[in-house]
């Protein structure tokens, strides 16, 4: 197995940070297709039982990035950029959806809680660290998705944040800092107008930017 650093886990939420270490480690290609994950191994690595790393292996599975095969375990599949085109495209369903239904939904509290998001992330983009940036933006995208108002579109967006959160993580390393969020600022004035069209336009234009920041970073 590739001698990636997980970091000790310490928190209650044990499996699901292994598994953002682990889904970091798959789709950067330091786990490489192929690879076996074996349960103990990852335990120690960890500094956790094997019943957390068996919940985040189920989960990866879930997610595309590992399968399992009976008596043999768990076997990394990895990311193309294929898959990562596909993902863009049903992000692109599913997100300008939720920004066309957040113009017309939205609450007070969701467009409060918006451009509190977009302060934060100004915040965290002067320290500059990439996996920071990337976990308010995807508290950005979350909040679009629950101003829509809309439970079974949130509830199939949900599974997927994991591998987009990893992802911004990524090329967020190789982007401008100060330019990320101020591609969904146009989104949040959109909103709280209530401006459909409008909603719709900047979230296509902030995943076109996103897809070619993927592409750039998966050729390097």
């Amino acid at each position: 197995m590739s001698e990636f650093a997980p970091d000790t886990v310490e928190r209650a939420d044990l499996w699901q940070l292994v598994a953002s270490r682990l889904r970091y480690a798959i789709v950067s290609r330091e786990l490489k297709p192929g690879e076996h994950l074996r349960e103990l191994p990852l335990a120690r690595r960890f500094g956790v039982s094997r019943v957390p790393v068996r919940e985040a292996l189920i989960r990866l599975s879930h997610e595309g990035l590992i399968q399992n095969e009976p008596r043999r375990g768990a076997f990394v599949v990895g990311m193309t950029l294929d898959d990562i085109r596909e993902l863009y495209e049903v992000r692109a369903v599913l997100e300008v959806r939720g920004a066309q239904l957040a113009a017309k939904a939205a609450v007070p509290e969701n467009i409060t809680n918006l451009r509190r998001i977009i302060k934060q992330f100004d915040e965290a983009a002067k320290i500059g660290d990439s996996e920071s940036i990337a976990a308010v933006d995807i508290a950005f995208h979350r909040e679009v998705m629950i101003a829509a108002h809309h439970r079974r579109l949130l509830a199939t967006w949900e599974p997927l944040s994991g591998i987009i959160q990893t992802l911004l993580t990524l090329t967020n390393e190789q982007s401008n800092k100060t330019q990320i969020m101020s591609a969904h600022r146009p989104l949040v004035t959109a909103i709280a107008a209530g401006k459909a069209d409008a909603a719709e336009k900047a979230t296509l234009k902030s995943l076109a930017e996103g897809m070619k920041n993927a592409e750039l970073m998966w050729s390097t």
